[in-house]
């Protein structure tokens, strides 16, 4: 389901795929993760994305990636202090798990079984493989480091400290899942943002970082 969805071509018809798998398969985190990713331009988050969400927490309960789509969407409807709390939840994870190498061999597999050669099925799945969830990432972690710097401009240092501190957790994090180079770069970066940040909180308030 997932990967014919992501193959296809056409987004009215791959989110018609993935409503369907969705609502057969809550158990699958791939599913709800693929269910949730299409439905991201919705300006607030709809009673079977939210579903969705919960579903994947639930399938993949030590990876982050629940959190972040539950953090995305907060921020989208206004909810500040819920979206915080979500990018709080998802540094405590470990595990940033968004089942691409998965989903690479699942698109592989199908490619085969519509008669693609073995090298122009793997070439034609890893080439046209998305990664359209690491800008959400980005952006979240970016918003709440905007409301760090909100925090600490109205004197709440230790806020302001605790968010980029998770910012820097959520960046080590993804640079350690290891399955992709692009993960690596953007978890760097995510990590120095966080670090400038702590160091202008330091430096205006005086103290020696």
């Amino acid at each position: 389901w997932v990967a014919a969805a992501s193959l296809c071509g056409e987004p009215a018809q791959a989110l018609k795929y993935l409503e369907s798998a969705a609502s057969r398969f809550p158990e699958s985190a791939i599913v709800q993760a693929a269910f949730i990713e299409a439905k991201r331009a919705l300006p607030q988050a709809d009673e079977a994305t939210l579903a969705a969400i919960a579903n994947l927490r639930q399938a993949d309960p030590t990876s982050s990636l629940a959190d972040h789509y539950d953090a995305y969407f907060r921020f989208k409807e206004g909810d500040v202090a819920g979206a915080v709390q979500a990018v709080a939840a998802a540094s405590e994870k470990d595990r940033f798990a968004d089942h691409r190498l998965e989903l690479l061999m699942s698109r592989y597999q199908c490619l085969r079984e519509n008669g693609c050669s073995d090298g122009g099925a793997l070439a034609l799945s890893a080439f046209s493989l998305g990664f359209e969830h690491l800008p959400m990432l980005r952006e979240v972690s970016q918003q709440a480091l905007e409301q760090a710097q909100a925090a600490y401009a109205t004197g709440q240092l230790e806020p302001a400290l605790s968010t980029a501190d998770s910012v820097a957790r959520i960046g080590r994090n993804l640079s350690a899942s290891g399955r992709f180079l692009v993960y690596d770069r953007v978890g760097i970066q995510l990590q120095e943002e966080a670090l400038l940040a702590k160091r202008g909180f330091y430096d205006t308030a005086g103290n020696a970082y």
